[in-house]
């Protein structure tokens, strides 16, 4: 029964990477992975490159894998998603990079021309409004997040609506509410997970 004890503990820190230190915004150049276990599995894999911020993700649930990847202005604001039809291209009428003010603003909304993978162009309106703070753990790490109600209001079709939770020091979206809900439970930089 001693025996059980040590081992218990050493398997639980084998089975995530320790961490060098919290990541931060300044991490994400050199890259970012996010993991949720359950009740799913989601990794995320988020670098900041000169075109923008590359998101990579697998989500494994019973019905199977599935991969996606984008390509983002702003963790509200994708300039390029990428699909098994193609790659939908976005181009904003204003700077993304306001909605990281969103809690002093309240209420913002950009629009984008969106062009599809058939040629076909469509305007998208995000619509962010700022619901209040929070703070999400991720293992050993804590942030603060502005937990924001995004509408995602296409020029036909379904408004979409999500609620957020942005970590300001990151620059990330930590966990969302809703139809697509999930909550990433685990964070390290590539360097953490590579040792």
């Amino acid at each position: 029964m001693k025996f059980i004890a040590p081992l218990a503990l050493a398997l639980a820190l084998v089975a995530q990477p320790a961490l060098s230190a919290c990541p931060t915004r300044a991490d994400v150049d050199d890259g970012i992975v996010l993991v949720q276990n359950t009740p799913f599995f989601v990794r995320a894999d988020i670098e900041r490159t000169p075109e923008g911020m590359r998101l990579e993700q697998l989500i494994r649930t019973d019905l199977g894998t599935t991969r996606s990847a984008s390509l983002l202005a702003h963790a509200f604001a994708p300039l390029e998603t990428v699909t098994p039809e193609g790659i939908t291209r976005y181009l904003y009428d204003g700077d993304p990079q306001v909605f990281d003010h969103i809690d002093q603003l309240g209420l913002y909304s950009l629009t984008a021309t969106a062009r599809r993978p058939d040629g076909e162009s469509t305007q998208v309106t995000l619509d962010l409004r700022f619901e209040g703070h929070g703070h999400i753990d991720l293992a050993e790490c804590g942030y603060d997040t502005l937990y924001v109600r995004l509408r995602r209001i296409p020029a036909t079709g379904p408004t979409e609506t999500s609620f957020l939770h942005f970590a300001p020091a990151l620059g990330l979206i930590l966990a969302a509410d809703g139809d697509a809900s999930f909550r990433y439970q685990w964070i390290g930089t590539a360097a953490d997970v590579a040792r």
